[in-house]
């Protein structure tokens, strides 16, 4: 007991930057002791796991907010930066003399069986065996965990997500895993992922700052290129409109920033009159119209149906008329589907 509470400040520290994770590392650390002990496993076993479980992620707390916070899909440069974290996780523990000889456990939680993982791409039975059973507890709860850009997983779907990528787990451990978590959650309903009002409002907040316009309260270009990058991932073909302030500069010049404020504002009341609002989290279907702030004088609409029924949606902004400002409205592409690299796409198309 006592040693569980020279860990728990340390995590709790963690959980404070990053809300979504809230209980992560106890939720790892319970599903993979309970999983040994399902297995008759030996309380040392159990006990390590359990240790290593809490300790596995304490290497975040020198992972950079902007990409540890970053509620969307991380770019590669970002994600080569949390692949580091298992190092850090690592030599923080080595340094922690009680909890030292857990170093190796916590260091390789993200390896592989089939030898993709990081950091070391470490394959089968090279992989420490409590890694291994670390690896099946971290991935479960992730998937079943509340994320700022997709709702968590209910257990079934988890269950078929773990069943399509079961090549990277111990496939002795896998089956037993499968078995023991649907019988484990039924009893331990309170482990998943109960949310507080204040976690939500922090989440809620953190959705605003990186997909909000703060002016207008429509959706921005951050936004925009995670819904592109959605749509090209699903082979959807996207129809994309855009409306532009044309004399913003002359505006801003002649008239002053106020006037150009207006201007941006009467828009945006149009767009929300004739537009319901969405966020990131919905599905992309035929049925939603996306409009996005993509810039100062830029707005951006975009749909996934039929491109008739969407510009016949776009017909109230052909003649647009706002005291001194010039709007232009240009179709980008209809029905198009996207299927080049996507930084290409976002040169094209922002």
């Amino acid at each position: 007991m006592e040693k569980i509470e020279k860990i728990k400040p340390l995590i709790y520290s963690i959980e404070l930057r990053d809300p979504y994770t809230k209980g992560h590392s106890e939720r790892v650390a319970i599903y993979a002791s309970e999983f040994l002990k399902y297995l008759d496993f030996a309380n040392k076993q159990v006990e390590d796991v359990y240790y290593a479980g809490l300790l596995h992620d304490i290497g975040k707390i020198a992972i950079p907010d902007s990409v540890l916070l970053k509620p969307s899909i991380l770019n590669p440069e970002e994600y080569n930066i949390i692949k580091y974290h298992p190092i850090l996780s690592a030599n923080l523990v080595d340094r922690m003399y009680e909890f030292s000889y857990l170093s190796d456990i916590v260091k390789h939680h993200h390896e592989n069986y089939d030898g993709s993982g990081y950091p070391d791409r470490l394959k089968g039975e090279n992989i420490p065996f409590l890694s291994r059973v670390l690896t099946l507890a971290d991935v479960f709860d992730a998937l079943t965990t509340d994320r700022i850009y997709r709702e968590a997983f209910d257990f079934d779907e988890a269950i078929k997500i773990l069943e399509h990528m079961k090549y990277k787990f111990d496939p002795r451990l896998f089956e037993k895993f499968l078995s023991f978590i649907d019988k484990f959650r039924i009893i331990n309903d309170k482990l998943f992922h109960i949310e507080e009002k204040e976690e939500k409002f922090l989440e809620n907040l953190r959705y605003k700052i990186f997909f909000e316009d703060t002016f207008t309260g429509l959706l921005n270009r951050n936004a925009l290129m995670l819904i592109l990058r959605r749509a090209i991932e699903n082979s959807l073909k996207i129809t994309m409109v855009e409306l532009n302030i044309k004399n913003y500069q002359l505006l801003h010049k002649k008239h002053g920033i106020e006037n150009v404020e207006n201007v941006i504002k009467t828009i945006s009341i149009k767009i929300k009159k004739e537009f319901k609002d969405h966020t990131v989290n919905d599905p992309l279907n035929e049925n939603n119209i996306y409009v996005f702030k993509e810039s100062v004088a830029r707005f951006v609409f975009l749909g996934f149906g039929d491109s008739k029924t969407f510009l016949k949606k776009m017909e109230p902004f052909l003649d647009l008329k706002i005291d001194h400002a010039e709007i232009d409205l240009n179709v980008i592409f209809k029905e198009k589907e996207l299927d080049y690299n996507f930084e290409k796409l976002i040169n094209y198309v922002i």
